[in-house]
């Protein structure tokens, strides 16, 4: 518990710092939309090949991997369903869809891996289906959700090959299956660009709050998010795990990791659709709050 609780310091820590800055100028509204547009053309997709390209995927393959996915896709659209059963806004719809459903697995969940499950193999799956699929897949929805052209599958299939993260997928899969040797200087050059992605989206995140007016958020699509984040996505990841025959701590895993809280990626995805940023910021402090107790009662019932 004592690195959860470090793991936890360290980002609010560095929220704290961006929102200082903010608050002392130093850091304007024009740098928020500058750092979010280099993590997403920039960091992250060197993030992304730099870790799939890497990594062991034949380990990471297998049941988890199923149930990251099947409860990922399965909470994304409940959540969607619901959201147009209560009418939002198309980009908020797509902001608060991917808040519900892609989490924070490398920042918290690494540390959650390491000290309530013992072993960080168990937050692997869930990264390699975020990086490979949910993530990229959010972005390019959010991406067509904010654009003002007529909805075709052209101008879909354009967004999907045009978006970084989708391009670094698709190399690091192939370098990853073809066990292709990366050049040192490439390797140190996507290790030094994408370990930076997580420290400059929390300083975005941690300035855009000075913008932040409780009084207007939208508490019903907040509360609806932190919902599906904390309840409905550990319960479907736990069903899926029993239906695909998970028992003690493999099910306890996988249930664990889908309860992380929502992804800051998702505030950098609302911030370069200029449209859904609160509900982004009110969707991560609000599943931030509720996921240590989640993961408690997760502990308590399943151990």
């Amino acid at each position: 518990m004592a690195g959860i609780i470090q793991g936890l310091a360290a980002i609010c820590a560095v929220v704290a710092i961006g929102w200082l800055l903010r608050i002392r100028r130093v850091m304007s509204r024009e740098v928020i939309d500058a750092l979010a547009l280099i993590v997403y053309w920039v960091a992250t997709p060197a993030l992304i090949f730099r870790t799939v390209s890497t990594s062991p995927l034949a380990g990471a393959i297998g049941k988890p991997l199923a149930v990251a996915a099947i409860s990922g896709c399965a909470v994304a659209l409940v959540f969607a369903v619901m959201a147009l059963i209560f009418r939002m806004q198309r980009v908020e719809r797509a902001v608060a869809t991917m808040s519900s459903s892609v989490t924070n697995a490398a920042h918290i969940g690494i540390p959650v891996a390491a000290y309530v499950l013992g072993n960080t193999s168990a937050v692997a799956p869930v990264i390699i289906f975020q990086l490979c699929f949910l993530t990229p897949f959010s972005f390019v929805m959010i991406d067509l959700a904010a654009s003002k052209q007529k909805l075709s599958i052209g101008l879909a299939t354009k967004m999907v090959f045009s978006n970084p993260m989708v391009i670094a997928v698709m190399l690091a899969l192939a370098v990853n299956a073809l066990q292709v040797p990366i050049p040192r200087l490439i390797s140190s050059l996507a290790d030094l660009v994408g370990s930076a992605a997580p420290a400059m989206v929390l300083l975005a995140f941690g300035a855009s709050l000075k913008d932040m007016r409780p009084k207007e958020l939208n508490w019903k699509t907040v509360s609806l998010v932190a919902a599906c984040k904390e309840i409905l996505h550990p319960l479907l990841a736990w069903t899926a795990g029993m239906m695909l025959g998970l028992h003690g701590h493999a099910l306890l895993a996988v249930t664990v990791m889908a309860a992380m809280p929502s992804a800051q990626n998702c505030f950098v995805a609302a911030t370069r659709a200029k449209a859904g940023e609160q509900v982004a910021q009110g969707g991560i402090m609000a599943t931030t709050a509720l996921f240590v107790p989640a993961v408690v009662v997760i502990a308590a019932l399943l151990t």
